[in-house]
């Protein structure tokens, strides 16, 4: 027979995990009732607004300017090796930490004026990584909403790791891979 203790720790973690899957289930329902990564990006607005947070059209705009030489500009993806490899924007460097950013930029003596872009799946990494930039005296720090998913839905360029062109994003997991349209979300084994 179990004892009264036995089962009262047995009650106490179903509890437990009862409440984390409710949790768990909350927070998803709460970003799936957002509905669009349109609507998504006026969330990441409102929840990190000392942020400046620019278009996926800005974002070509300043590509083109860069390109002809008008305008300093380092591109960065933000999402793990693994979702860079399977695509990211051409000219992007894969960098995810506020100290490799910072070294890479000293590194390369870019000007104080260029402007410095961040990207990740969907704009919030990439929107925490932008705060964390600021607060290392980073001034200027650009968030794309919508990033890498807007890009690749919209039809705009993408290159894989090897620098040839794709049109398949890694989907981060399988939640936000229906917010992929047009089959872009790449064929691999997701995690929740």
């Amino acid at each position: 027979m179990m004892s009264t203790k036995f089962k009262i720790i047995c009650g106490v973690i179903f509890l437990v995990a009862l409440i984390a899957l409710w949790a768990i289930d909350r927070g998803y329902e709460s970003i799936a009732s957002v509905g669009s990564l349109e609507k998504y990006g006026n969330y990441l607005r409102k929840e990190f607004p000392g942020v400046e947070h620019i278009s996926t059209g800005s974002l070509s705009t300043m590509l083109r300017a860069h390109e002809a030489g008008l305008e300093p500009l380092e591109l960065i993806d933000c999402r793990s090796l693994e979702e860079f490899r399977v695509s990211h924007i051409p000219g992007a460097v894969n960098l995810a930490t506020t100290q490799e950013i910072i070294e890479y930029l000293k590194e390369r003596n870019v000007a104080e004026n260029a402007h410095v872009v961040v990207y990740c799946s969907v704009g919030a990494r990439s929107a925490r990584l932008a705060i964390d930039l600021q607060k290392a005296g980073l001034n200027g720090v650009k968030n794309v909403v919508g990033s890498i998913f807007s890009w690749a839905n919209e039809g705009r360029p993408l290159v894989d790791g090897a620098g040839h062109p794709t049109g398949k994003v890694h989907p981060y997991n399988r939640f936000w891979a229906k917010q992929l349209t047009d089959g872009r979300a790449a064929d691999i084994t997701l995690d929740e």
